[in-house]
C-alpha cells in the first residue's frame, strides 16, 4: 500500500494499523524489506498487532521480498544484490 510518511510515497507493510495511524516498515530497497522482516518477527513488534493485521503485514513484507529476489521459509536463496556482488 503505496502512503506518504516519513520515506516518501511508498510502499509499507504496516499502513497505519497502530493508533498513532503512522506507517511503518518501509519496503522501498531490499536493506528495508529485510529490517522489516526481522523486525515485524520480534515479539514486542508483533504483539502491537492483531493476528489479521500481522498476516497482511507478512504478505506484504514477502510480496516485496519477492521483486528483491529474497525467498521466506525453507527455500532461502541469495538476494539479487548478493548475486550481483558476487556474495556466496
Amino acid at each position: 500500500m503505496v502512503r506518504s510518511g516519513p520515506y516518501g510515497k511508498v510502499d509499507y507493510g504496516d499502513p497505519g494499523y497502530q493508533p498513532d495511524g503512522k506507517p511503518r516498515y518501509p519496503l522501498d530497497t531490499e536493506l528495508h524489506v529485510r529490517n522489516a522482516w526481522s523486525r515485524i518477527n520480534q515479539e514486542e513488534d508483533a504483539a502491537k498487532y492483531t493476528k489479521p493485521q500481522l498476516e497482511a503485514i507478512h504478505h506484504r513484507i514477502q510480496r516485496a521480498g519477492k521483486r528483491y529476489g529474497i525467498a521466506y521459509g525453507h527455500a532461502r536463496t541469495r538476494s539479487r544484490t548478493a548475486r550481483r556482488r558476487g556474495v556466496r
